[in-house]
């Protein structure tokens, strides 16, 4: 108890002066776009941000959420590493409870070192582990998250997407259930850029968007297929030899069903190096956190008739129940 308290301590440190320093680097958004010694292409970004901000106030029901109007450049590729991890013959992750974000099934570190420590460590334990950098994260509107420079520099469409995911974390959370956040996220971010690009008569690159998104849930399928069939596998009375033999040959049955599906997909819509990288559990994991429960919450937007305030407080009132209602009542929302 006492090494798994000093861990917990040592995490926590490693968080908090991470999120100090990052919270001490902000410049206000408006003195970095007035600033003409600055990349034009970020300038422009940063003010996209306001206006984006301005329209999930008022268009998205979101007046109370906050952020997003300062700058920090990280000079990085990542703001912090993710750790996600199942045992060896498990689909479901391991979880971890912390204050504030309650029990997700990862732990972020401002270092990719510490991270690959703490996934080696776990690996060592028999465990399936995976560590994957992230350009952005929520902190649930405790602090006034960010711009950060490792996410301003992508597309208007993809900046739209994050900022409306983001600040969907400040309007509804479960302590207890990583999967019903983010599908909520998710599902929040793609109606936002469809109001958002539609607002904008931009029917083009809503049509695009959609393509990508299609490509995102047909991939999201097929890993959470893959992941069913892996936990019949799991269940067999067999020896670890036996099991991982199924479980290698399943791995070969989704690169076979990548592989054959991926032929039509626009290059920049691939997954090959995600999919190269070598399949575990854990990365499958990693794939369900966001997707498994997006048809629940669209069909609770659905149910709403499109009113994304009352789409809001249903999702915050099914975040507030406990897991067994709230998994009966996600998974009679997902029923055809």
């Amino acid at each position: 108890m006492l090494l798994g308290g000093c861990q917990t301590s040592s995490y926590l440190g490693q968080a908090a002066l991470g999120q100090a320093r990052l919270l001490a680097a902000r410049e206000p958004l408006g003195r970095v776009i007035a600033d003409t010694s600055r990349p034009q292409q970020l300038r422009d970004r940063l003010a996209l941000v306001g206006e984006l901000r301005a329209f999930a106030h008022t268009e998205l029901a979101m007046p109370d959420v906050q952020g997003f109007d300062s700058y920090v450049a990280t000079g990085r590729r990542s703001v912090v590493w993710n750790v996600v991890a199942a045992p060896e013959f498990s689909v479901q992750p391991l979880r971890w409870c912390f204050p504030v974000a309650g029990c997700v099934s990862y732990r972020g570190y401002f270092s990719r070192a510490a991270a690959q420590r703490f996934a080696h460590g776990l690996a060592t334990r028999g465990n399936d582990s995976w560590v994957y950098g992230v350009s952005a994260y929520s902190t649930l509107g405790w602090f006034r998250d960010p711009v950060l420079d490792t996410w301003a520099s992508r597309s208007e469409v993809a900046v739209a997407a994050l900022v409306f995911h983001e600040f969907a974390h400040q309007m509804a959370w479960s302590t207890e259930d990583t999967g019903f956040s983010e599908a909520y996220a998710q599902v929040v971010e793609r109606e936002g850029v469809r109001r958002w690009l539609g607002a904008r008569g931009e029917s083009a690159a809503f049509e695009a968007y959609l393509r990508g998104q299609t490509i995102d849930r047909e991939f999201a399928d097929m890993v959470q297929r893959s992941r069913e069939r892996l936990a019949t596998i799991y269940a067999q009375p067999l020896d670890a030899a036996g099991l991982r033999l199924l479980k290698q040959e399943e791995f070969a049955r989704l690169h076979r069903e990548y592989a054959d599906a991926s032929r039509h997909w626009p290059p920049e819509e691939r997954m090959d190096q995600w999919m190269g990288a070598g399949l575990d559990n854990a990365r499958l994991a990693s794939v369900a956190n966001y997707e498994e429960r997006v048809p629940a919450l669209q069909a609770l937007l659905a149910r709403a008739g499109g009113d994304i305030a009352v789409f809001h407080a249903e999702a915050r009132r099914i975040a507030a129940l406990d897991r067994r209602a709230r998994t009966a009542e996600l998974d009679a929302l997902a029923k055809p």
